[in-house]
């Protein structure tokens, strides 16, 4: 449960900040979000915070089969979330 739980925490952050920030320094700001997401999370979920990559890891063996559903779940549920959050802002 925390895996898919971090998954869910992991692309909430990054598509947050993707989604507020306004500045010419942008892409390097998305590069250290996702580098402190994946340092954070991946060594409980693996870090995919993406369903293609999810799919991709599942189909290469280095993830179980059985986890692409709640992963995925997990990551379109934040994407949900981030879009909600912003709107209200």
């Amino acid at each position: 449960m925390r895996e898919y739980i971090v998954e869910y925490l992991g692309t909430l952050f990054f598509l947050y900040v993707i989604l507020v920030t306004e500045s010419p320094f942008a892409p390097l700001i998305y590069g250290a979000a996702f580098a402190l997401s994946v340092f954070l999370g991946g060594a409980i979920s693996g870090a995919n915070y993406n369903p293609a990559v999810t799919v991709m890891m599942a189909l290469c063996k280095k993830q179980s089969m059985d986890t692409i559903a709640p992963y995925i779940i997990a990551q379109i549920a934040a994407a949900f979330t981030v879009v909600e959050i912003h709107k209200r802002i």
